[in-house]
């Protein structure tokens, strides 16, 4: 024990580049006190108030960052005032950015909340989703590898938005492995392809299953996480699985990998927003501070406990982490 809390003071030497999707998030908070007189079977929410966060791959740079690392986001972003907001929200909390002109708004996942309860999620910029041409993954290709030496891991963050419809994923995680820096992929399965070779792949058990092609059935994770292995041959697999834990399947450990569950801190579930993103950014952290597989796993169980107990797109801290660690 004494050896991990030791570890998260290396959390803040790391140095990581975050490659993904890039969103906006808006939360209306406020209350319902009478039902909508235009349709009366609507509740209406008299706000209170308004509040913007990062979302995507920018609230993995934001997990990242609030850990201490140091971290440079790429991405794209539309020329609006929601591009303006996130760019503004990156330089607040020390992400420096790279970021091109997507050819359309930017993306904005607005939340409404009543007196702390989820009602309502209303997604502003996916009707005109255009896949980022092969000139400007150029031009992020080449942005990212002229300083790759300087950094320890690399993560991609795909919310299939159109960012990885190419090959930039794969020049990437190749310039990677021959720098021998650590790439941890966090995928929708639409893109899969584009991640093979990656040393971490994680996904959901509903995003596992549909890449697998097989349903869940309570006990075959470790089948479906072997075709997940074969399918983008990785070092590790993680199926995330909510409230379970996280399933792992290591394949180098032997010929035929071995698998397990690392249980998760059984807490009350606030709101789940971004709990993936944090996962992966305490997963990459851990194995980029030569923390070992399993125990990265559990702290990233630990991190995701603490943002699902509060609302909205969270992070979490080391003085969480460190407390989440002592109470366990």
């Amino acid at each position: 024990m004494e050896n991990l809390l030791d570890a998260l003071n290396q959390f803040k030497e790391r140095r990581v580049i975050v490659i993904g999707d890039v969103l906006l998030d808006q939360s209306l908070r406020g209350s319902i006190d009478r039902l909508n007189p235009e349709i009366p079977a609507v509740p209406l929410v008299k706000v209170s108030g308004i509040d913007y966060r990062l979302g995507g791959a920018a609230n993995v740079a934001r997990n990242l960052a609030s850990l201490g690392a140091t971290c440079h986001l790429f991405g794209q972003i539309g020329r609006d005032a929601y591009g303006d907001k996130i760019t503004e929200l990156c330089a607040a909390e020390g992400i420096k950015t790279y970021f091109v002109d997507s050819g359309r708004g930017t993306i904005v996942k607005q939340r409404v909340f009543s007196d702390g309860h989820y009602l309502a999620r209303i997604d502003f910029g996916e009707d005109k989703l255009i896949p980022i041409t092969s000139n400007l993954e150029k031009v992020i290709e080449r942005e990212i590898i002229k300083d790759l030496n300087l950094y320890d891991l690399i993560i991609f963050s795909d919310y299939d938005k159109g960012i990885f419809g190419g090959n930039l994923a794969r020049v990437i995680i190749e310039a990677g492995i021959s720098r021998r820096i650590l790439t941890l992929a966090d995928p929708k399965p639409a893109n899969i392809n584009a991640f093979l070779g990656c040393n971490i792949i994680r996904l959901n058990r509903k995003e596992a299953e549909e890449v697998a092609g097989r349903k869940y059935d309570g006990n075959n994770l470790r089948e479906i996480a072997t075709i997940l292995a074969e399918r983008t041959n990785p070092m590790y697999v993680v199926i995330t699985c909510g409230a379970e834990g996280a399933f792992t399947y290591d394949t180098e450990d032997t010929e035929k990998g071995i698998s397990q569950m690392v249980r998760a801190k059984k807490i009350e579930i606030g709101d789940a927003t971004g709990a993936g993103d944090t996962f992966a950014a305490v997963l990459g952290l851990g194995m980029a501070s030569k923390i070992n597989f399993e125990e990265s796993i559990r702290l990233a169980n630990y991190a995701s406990a603490i943002v699902v107990g509060k609302i909205g797109t969270a992070v979490t801290s080391i003085e969480e982490l460190r407390s989440a660690l002592k109470e366990s």
